[in-house]
């Protein structure tokens, strides 16, 4: 067993942690609002819990307001209640043909407040890094085919690794920062 099957077992759970870590760092609001933050809006449709994104058409109106236009027009008011229940924090102002969503301009308190999230869903990543490293080190170790030195050397190799998966989230977080603080 060579170490580059333990680097890609690592590399494979640390992609997953990296896209779930962009999915967590977009539903948190920056200066302007971005249309992701409706990605996990489900609206009750067809008899199925169905993605708003699916059913409308959602455009940035400037940096605080979202146009939602439905594909279909009888489902304006389900989509309204969905966005009600979302928690958005937005105004929601619902028209025949289309839903207006107006968000508030983001002051230094909820700023700081969004980066302390940031900061959390970092800490998670960086937990579940840990957790990784602990089974590959547990994988390493049970191994009765390494010999003491091989063993040794892919310690070392994957804390070269680690520490630069750590370095790639910390670097994440500080662009996601400087993009929240960015007025």
């Amino acid at each position: 067993m060579e170490w580059k099957d333990f680097e890609q077992e690592f590399n494979k759970e640390f992609d997953v942690i990296i896209s779930w870590l962009t999915k967590e760092f977009d539903k948190v609001r920056s200066g302007r609002v971005n249309v992701n933050i409706l990605n996990n809006v489900l609206v009750n449709a067809y008899g199925m819990s169905t993605p708003i994104m699916q059913l409308a058409n959602a455009q940035l109106q400037d940096a605080r307001t979202v146009i939602l236009k439905p594909y279909d027009k009888s489902l304006v008011k389900e989509m309204s209640g969905s966005l009600q229940n979302a928690n958005l924090g937005c105004n929601i102002q619902s028209e025949d043909v289309l839903i207006k969503l107006v968000f508030p301009m983001q002051t230094e308190e909820n700023r700081k407040n969004n980066v302390k999230k940031v900061k959390e869903f970092l800490e998670t990543a960086k937990l579940r890094i840990r957790q990784e490293r602990q089974k590959v080190q547990t994988k390493i170790k049970a191994n009765e085919v390494l010999t003491q030195d091989q063993k040794r050397n892919f310690e070392t190799e994957l804390d070269k690794t680690i520490k630069n998966a750590n370095l790639k989230l910390e670097n994440m977080f500080k662009t996601k920062e400087q993009e929240l603080m960015k007025i």
